[in-house]
């Protein structure tokens, strides 16, 4: 519960919806959440994975419909939703770890590896444009694409390193299916193979490293490619088939990228 919060004044007065706040660490009922349910059916597809995620990371459906409808931004809802983080440094001390949380939360908002400075703003300026790039085409889109061939590839072992350097090739030829199998391969040996990141980093390194959903999300998709499975999208000869496999491809790259970088961050 976010006390004495202006977002809760906001959601009274525009949607009466009316939040009791309470002191303890026990649950009670409210009985004006049943009328958040209108609220979020009224937002797009777009929006509705934006709030998704931003309300994941937060834990405050509030603050995600606050950062979705643009009245706050990351700064202000990473503040809000780690209070108690934040007094603990205050009061005892950060090192490098403590910092840790906040540039995954933020990059998982944005896209982007800071806190300060990246709005709500951001995360839908060119958003049509975007969509129907990575609804048409089956390769990436130029910016990931650029992020994707800029990592640095130093400290992975040489079974790691040539399936990445296959990964850029299939990527950049527009093959998502081979992009999407290879994104999660290079994930399972760079937790394994000895000769990289797995030979120094000790397992909650690894625990903490990208996004479960995403990376749970990935795996999945590529056993459906691998071990046929059932129907599924994509691989059923659609017209649309090329558009379900963009979008996978795409997503596919993030998610093992972010997973890539939240390591770096943890050395």
């Amino acid at each position: 519960m976010i006390s004495g919060s202006p977002w809760l004044d906001r959601l009274a007065a525009e949607h009466d919806i009316h939040l009791e706040i309470v002191t303890g660490s026990m649950p009670i009922g409210q009985g004006g959440a049943v009328k958040f349910g209108a609220l979020i059916a009224a937002h797009d597809d777009w929006q509705l994975g934006i709030l998704h995620r931003a309300t994941s990371l937060s834990g405050s459906l509030v603050l995600g419909l606050g950062f979705v409808s643009m009245m706050i931004d990351s700064d202000a809802m990473f503040d809000l939703a780690f209070l108690d983080e934040l007094w603990q440094n205050e009061t005892w001390g950060t090192d490098c770890r403590d910092r840790r949380p906040a540039w995954v939360f933020a990059r998982r908002i944005t896209g982007r590896g800071t806190v300060s400075g990246v709005s709500g703003r951001s995360i839908f300026a060119g958003k049509g444009k975007d969509m129907k790039r990575a609804m048409g085409h089956a390769a990436l889109s130029a910016p990931l694409l650029g992020r994707l061939s800029a990592f640095d590839m130093g400290e992975f072992g040489p079974h790691a390193s040539l399936l990445y350097r296959e990964l850029i090739t299939s990527a950049s030829a527009g093959l998502p299916a081979s992009t999407i199998i290879l994104a999660a391969a290079i994930i399972d040996i760079v937790q394994h193979e000895q000769a990289g990141p797995a030979g120094y980093l000790d397992g909650a390194a690894f625990a903490y490293a990208g996004s479960t959903a995403n990376l749970g999300w990935l795996r999945g998709r590529r056993n459906y490619l691998l071990h046929h499975e059932g129907p599924s999208d994509g691989l059923m000869g659609e017209a649309d088939a090329g558009r379900w496999l963009a979008g996978d491809a795409e997503r596919a790259v993030i998610a093992l990228l972010d997973f890539l970088d939240d390591l770096r961050l943890a050395d």
